[in-house]
């Protein structure tokens, strides 16, 4: 039974980028590298990792990315009329709430940045927003309403399950920020 190797981040991108360099024969490559040590350190400490035999485990798809990046907002405007960041400030506008500015702001941000992430990542979803008619609109009202419920209810603890992640940064220059 082979046993389970777990890779970093930086070892996955590495692996990435070299498999995208050389192609179709980027094992056999990887492989001289290491035989000569002609490699980044990343992949020559790789090598005294996982070997060779672990480097033949490794198969095309687990190099891909388990999830893409949000959709760009240009690349999403050009292929739906929704815009993610009103419908959340049109909801946050029909409720009674206590959020300060940076809360809310926050909260617009995030909706903006998940609507992109799930219309990149699951077929449903891209398939309903990019719909002809209203209906992509109605239903991005529903999740939207639905994450706010669970943001008003105790917006530090939703905010802590949902970090902000490195591609999220960024993503609306007009959000304020805290001021400590």
């Amino acid at each position: 039974m082979a046993k389970s190797i777990t890779l970093t981040d930086a070892e996955m991108h590495e692996l990435r980028g070299f498999a995208k360099c050389y192609g179709r024969n980027w094992k056999a490559e990887l492989r001289k590298r290491w035989e000569r040590a002609n490699c980044s350190p990343v992949l020559q400490h790789l090598r005294n990792k996982i070997g060779p035999s672990g480097l033949a485990a490794i198969r095309q798809c687990d190099l891909k990315p388990k999830y893409l990046p949000p959709t760009t907002r240009e690349h999403f405007e050009a292929r739906t009329p929704i815009m993610p960041d009103v419908v959340a400030e049109t909801c946050l506008g029909r409720r009674q709430h206590t959020l300060t500015p940076v809360q809310a702001a926050w909260f617009i941000r995030h909706v903006d940045v998940w609507t992109r992430w799930f219309h990149a990542n699951n077929p449903e979803w891209k398939r309903s927003l990019e719909s002809k008619g209203n209906a992509g609109r109605d239903q991005l009202y529903v999740w939207v309403n639905h994450w706010l419920d669970a943001y008003l209810l105790d917006p530090e603890r939703y905010q802590a399950q949902h970090p902000e992640r490195e591609y999220e940064r960024g993503a609306r220059s007009d959000v304020p920020q805290e001021q400590p």
